[in-house]
């Protein structure tokens, strides 16, 4: 099941998907048992979404969710794939430990907690 209109393929099992709110490019690539996940995206509804668009890429469970950097944009959906194995550079961890809970104070500072669904995990 390697059919989609939403995604473009880059080369072999590789995809990418750009979604018009902040963006992002998302990344994926399909392994013989297990797909990789380039970036989360901003809240965990948008992380929804994308594994929903996922599932019509591809029936393999996600096995690593790969950070590209710590913003909060391409991180801040990384609740939703709590199997995952998640992986980025030593500074994105350090950055999100130390600064994550700041930067999501500054957004809901910005008025992003008007949309309550946004960051529901579930």
């Amino acid at each position: 099941m390697v059919a989609s209109q939403v995604w473009q393929e880059l080369g072999d099992r590789i995809f990418r998907r750009r979604y018009p709110s902040l963006d992002p490019n998302i990344g994926v690539v399909l392994g013989a048992d297990a797909a990789l996940v380039v970036d989360s995206r901003a809240t965990p509804s948008q992380a929804r979404e994308l594994r929903t668009e996922l599932a019509q890429l591809t029936d393999l469970p996600v096995g690593w969710l790969f950070n590209t950097h710590y913003h909060w944009d391409h991180t801040f959906g990384n609740q939703c794939f709590s199997e995952a194995q998640l992986w980025g550079h030593e500074e994105c961890r350090k950055m999100l430990v130390d600064h994550g809970l700041q930067m999501l104070a500054d957004l809901w500072g910005r008025g992003l907690r008007k949309d309550r669904k946004l960051w529901r995990s579930s």
